[in-house]
């Protein structure tokens, strides 16, 4: 099976709306007469799972843009049996993906009953095409981040465990996320206009049949300010919010707490905080403006600027983006 023939399958699947759901369907490779599947989960996250059968192995992987798990429980076709999950966590990576997972569907139809050890071994000529974990977070992350916590701060004022939303960090396709609702999040240190990047074809594309709000941030570096990584944590589990759940989506942001006090400690103050309804009107780059609904052949990602400091579109009212972010929480979805 080509890359292309699996990103056809991806294409075909719908996102799950149930938190940590998996869609899946097999790609007509079998590993030993079981199905070797592929899968989207609920944060948009595109799986290949290969069945363990007698395999008996241990595997936890995480690189930048890459996860691989091994024993993962998945019931497929009215049977639960364990599986290697390889899972893409960047979307701008999928292309490249796409040629990993043709390689290990093809790897696990050769290679039967021991398809789950052999496909895992392909993964360290591979780990390098998706990052290394350590060593990539900076100022530019740190403001990032605080931005998320800003955000999640607004949202834990009306319920605690909004955490959960809290996607960005393991790799979905936006910063937050709840059922049909989804919140995109960039901050900036500009003193003027409000530019953004882009990262991803899919970063601005709306769920389907949902809604998608753009959060733009701009920040000051102020020295004793009153926003800080560690400023915003401890307001946020002070509110209520779980310190061991906080930690881990902030781990998995890229930033092990404690390891970088300069940049967890430094203050900011926050100049502007503008909402957006995500619509036609919206400066954006997605799936449907290409005719194949993808890249073009030989395209692996796409990174653009976006410009909100004109007349439109408009970001909504102090009154509006709050009403827009209480409906965005559990309990609160129409």
């Amino acid at each position: 099976m080509t890359a292309g023939e699996l990103e056809a399958l991806w294409a075909n699947l719908l996102v799950p709306t149930e938190i940590d759901a998996t869609a899946v369907c097999a790609t007509g490779a079998t590993a030993g007469d079981i199905d070797v599947v592929i899968g989207t989960d609920y944060l948009g996250r595109r799986h290949v799972m290969v069945p363990l059968g007698a395999s008996r192995i241990s595997l936890s992987l995480r690189a930048a843009g890459i996860r691989a798990v091994a024993p993962r429980p998945l019931v497929h076709a009215g049977t639960k049996r364990n599986y290697l999950d390889v899972c893409c966590v960047q979307p701008d990576l999928r292309t490249i993906f796409a040629r990993l997972a043709a390689e290990i569907v093809s790897e696990a139809a050769r290679a039967g009953p021991d398809a789950g050890r052999r496909c895992a071994g392909l993964l360290d000529g591979w780990r390098d095409m998706f990052g290394t974990i350590s060593g990539g977070f900076g100022r530019l992350q740190a403001v990032g981040l605080l931005g998320e916590l800003i955000v999640l701060r607004e949202l834990a004022m009306h319920q605690s465990s909004v955490v959960t939303t809290w996607t960005g960090p393991l790799g979905g396709v936006h910063d937050f996320r709840h059922g049909l609702k989804a919140i995109e999040v960039k901050a900036t240190l500009r003193r003027h206009g409000r530019f953004h990047t882009i990262s991803s074809l899919e970063q601005l594309a709306i769920p389907e049949g949902g809604r998608l709000a753009f959060v733009s941030i701009r920040l000051e570096p102020v020295p004793g300010g009153p926003l800080s990584i560690t400023g915003l944590i401890r307001d946020l589990t002070v509110s209520g919010v779980s310190a061991f759940e906080l930690a881990q989506r902030v781990e998995e942001a890229g930033l092990k707490l404690g390891s970088s006090p300069e940049l967890e400690q430094e203050c900011f103050e926050q100049r502007e905080f503008e909402l957006y309804e995500v619509s036609d009107d919206f400066p954006r780059i997605v799936p449907g403006a290409f005719v194949a609904g993808t890249l073009p052949t030989g395209v692996v990602a796409l990174r653009y600027d976006i410009d909100l400091s004109s007349e439109r579109p408009r970001p909504l009212g102090k009154e509006d983006a709050g009403k827009w972010l209480k409906e965005f929480l559990p309990g609160y979805a129409t």
